[in-house]
């Protein structure tokens, strides 16, 4: 087992398990949803598909990091740690690495077969293997808070699946402002979609007892410049706050390299 060590927990995205928080902090910021669904106003397969079309559009994504975490230590102290780097996603899979002073100290990702992670600051080592061969198990004993292929559709960078015999129903929050669903299947996972934009604002895994296990919130879209002569410029959230639920630490991932 890896040693759990504040710049650990920075690069926050694999080891949130490894900042211990012994009170859960939740958000404060819960959407209130409504009673009934409103398909009449967009149904599922309408939100799924202008989501896929705008991911379609970004198979290769390269942006500069910081990233940001927040736990509270085991003597009840709140803790902070930043660090910088960059972010590399060229589809299906991610590279993130993680330094400070200009010196990679993490460097964590996965690719179509196998996941990895780096360690150059104190435990010196490397550990890599099959994404077909982890399992949730396999990535708590790493200090994972989600599965590598989970931090994908935690990003808002996975397809969401279309033409479903039984698709969900699309509910609109208390005031309007926001539509989701939820899609259950191997995990149940929660989606919130800014109303207007049709962005995707929230992605939650939800764990078998119906509690939330991590949540992300996306924030701050920004056009993606593809100079590829391919029409629109799709959207992007350029900022990534996702809270490690049981624990209540918080990672704070940003691509325009501000904190």
């Amino acid at each position: 087992m890896m040693r759990r060590f504040p710049l650990a927990c920075v690069a926050g995205v694999t080891l949130l398990f490894g900042c211990t928080t012994p009170e859960p902090r939740g958000s404060d910021q819960a959407i209130r949803w409504g009673a009934g669904p409103i398909s009449n106003v967009i149904d599922y397969d309408a939100l799924a598909a202008a989501h896929n079309d705008r991911i379609s559009r970004l198979d290769r994504v390269w942006s500069r990091a910081a990233v940001r975490v927040n736990w509270r230590d085991r003597e009840g102290k709140d803790q902070s740690e930043k660090g910088e780097g960059h972010f590399q996603w060229l589809s299906p899979g991610y590279a993130l690495s993680i330094g400070k002073l200009g010196e990679t100290l993490i460097w964590i990702g996965f690719d179509d077969e196998r996941y990895w992670m780096l360690d150059r600051h104190e435990s010196k080592e490397a550990y890599f293997g099959r994404l077909d061969q982890i399992d949730r198990v396999k990535a708590g004993a790493l200090g994972l808070p989600a599965m590598p292929r989970e931090m994908v559709v935690l990003m808002g960078l996975a397809p969401l699946p279309v033409g479903m015999a039984d698709p969900p129903d699309v509910i609109a929050s208390g005031d309007g402002t926001h539509l989701g669903f939820e899609l259950s299947g191997k995990e149940l996972w929660r989606y919130t979609f800014d109303a207007v934009s049709l962005d995707l604002v929230e992605v939650a895994l939800v764990k078998v007892d119906g509690e939330d296990l991590v949540v992300s919130d996306l924030q701050d879209y920004s056009e993606v410049d593809l100079e590829r002569g391919r029409g629109l410029d799709p959207r992007l959230a350029t900022r990534f706050v996702l809270r490690h639920a049981p624990s209540g630490a918080e990672l704070v991932l940003d691509l325009n390299g501000k904190m």
